[in-house]
């Protein structure tokens, strides 16, 4: 989700970045990244790319 997205008058792109750097720093509780991740959660969308990357250098 790019950081500027918003979702109404909300600022959700800027929201889901902050989650990911609450993460990080390890000041997020577990139920809330549980939560986070039963909605789909990408922590790290680089890392999702990686394997889009290597998914396509396999085929």
């Amino acid at each position: 989700m790019p950081y500027g997205h918003e979702e109404g008058a909300h600022p959700l792109g800027q929201w889901v970045a902050e989650q990911r750097r609450a993460c990080r720093a390890g000041q997020m509780s577990g139920l809330r990244a549980r939560r986070m991740e039963r909605l789909g959660m990408v922590w790290s969308p680089y890392e999702v790319a990686w394997e889009e990357g290597l998914t396509a250098a396999r085929g």
